[in-house]
């Protein structure tokens, strides 16, 4: 799962969550670097299933990475939370 957020201390509570219950996690604190890991990751051929994404996020906030998320053939699989 990648989970996007600018608040480091939301994205360090969610990953340890996550990772107690068996996930693989990986966080970054905006959109720009959400598109790269999930560029990188399906690149690598271990794409990440589900971003959680922050709704209220500075500069691109969560609507509008999931509309760049959605649009991307290459990604259309992520499921968005």
């Amino acid at each position: 799962m990648l989970v996007v957020d600018d608040s480091a201390t939301n994205r360090a509570l969610v990953c340890s969550l996550l990772k107690g219950w068996g996930c693989r996690c990986e966080a970054v604190g905006d959109a720009d670097s959400a598109l790269a890991a999930l560029h990188s990751a399906a690149e690598a051929e271990s794409p990440f299933r589900v971003a959680l994404v922050d709704s209220k996020m500075p500069e691109k906030d969560g609507l509008e990475l999931g509309g760049r998320i959605a649009s991307d053939p290459s990604l259309r699989s992520v499921a968005l939370l």
